[in-house]
């Protein structure tokens, strides 16, 4: 089940959605807090554990706070 992080253009709310399907990611939600549809997906920074290091992370982006930065 996918999940993608969004963003409130009214009230800087950040919230997380989780979708059933893959058809409903074009959607725009509406803000659970203000309930405005001035929302924007953000980018998400993934990371996988490497079985040898739990303290190291794979796939981070610049400026995320990971140990590799």
């Amino acid at each position: 089940m996918p999940t993608y992080e969004y963003t409130c253009g009214n009230c800087d709310e950040d919230f997380d959605i989780f979708f059933k399907t893959l058809g409903n990611v074009e959607q725009k939600p509406l803000c659970p807090k203000c309930k405005s549809k001035n929302t924007k997906r953000m980018m998400s920074v993934f990371a996988s554990a490497d079985a040898g290091n739990t303290q190291e992370f794979a796939g981070c982006g610049e400026g995320c706070g990971c140990v590799n930065n």
